[in-house]
């Protein structure tokens, strides 16, 4: 069967990329999307549940490589959330669904961290079979789709187009005026990258070798 390109386009306000978290107080981003958050895009799109449907997301996994090249770079930006704040701690809900600091029993403040203002790209190869699928699924998904987290709604419709080789994407950029100046690509010879879902549903990635390069 032979290889497709699915061309996703990433645009909002705010994007977030997490990988490893220092703390569960501290949310950070990375520079780009990951493997494991676009595909979870994908999966939505599909209406695959990352946690309850782990086979499925498996089966997905392992059918994509995945590419991504950077349009816009985006700046930082740091937001603090509050949590737990003018809840009744002696309620049912405050007992069991309201986070609390360990010591004082006071609301929690959570530091997060975003990328504003980002248009990336992300080429995914598959077969023809799965392309076409999940070219069907963008253009009407079955669930919200996020830049990253679930606070990063797009801006912008995702479905780019499905392309027979790298050489149509590029002419189609050529007409959309677009050259991107940065790209991240699967490589053997790259630096290790931890963006891929080892075990569906807890969060555990695996390395992954990508090689950063300044688009000529």
């Amino acid at each position: 069967m032979s290889e497709k390109i699915v061309r996703i386009i990433i645009k909002a306000p705010l994007q977030s990329w997490g990988l490893d978290a220092v703390s569960y107080s501290y949310r950070g981003t990375e520079d780009k999307p990951s493997f494991s958050g676009v595909l979870g895009m994908v999966c939505a799109a599909l209406g695959i549940s990352f946690r309850n449907e782990p086979e499925k997301v498996k089966q997905l996994r392992d059918s994509i490589k995945m590419d991504f090249f950077e349009f816009h770079k985006g700046k930082r930006l740091e937001d603090f959330q509050g949590a737990g704040g003018g809840v009744d701690r002696q309620s049912e809900y405050g007992k069991k669904c309201i986070p609390r600091d360990a010591n004082s029993g006071a609301g929690k403040i959570y530091n997060k961290e975003y990328i504003q203002d980002a248009y990336f790209e992300a080429l995914l190869y598959t077969d023809s079979l799965t392309a076409d699928t999940i070219a069907e699924s963008l253009k009407s998904p079955r669930w919200f789709l996020f830049a990253g987290r679930k606070s990063c709604m797009l801006s912008y419709p995702p479905f780019g187009g499905v392309f027979d080789g790298f050489s149509e994407v590029e002419r189609q950029w050529e007409t959309d005026n677009l050259k991107p100046y940065k790209a991240y690509r699967q490589s053997d010879s790259g630096f290790p990258v931890k963006d891929y879902p080892a075990c569906l549903g807890d969060n555990r990635t695996v390395v992954r070798l990508m090689e950063v390069s300044d688009w000529p």
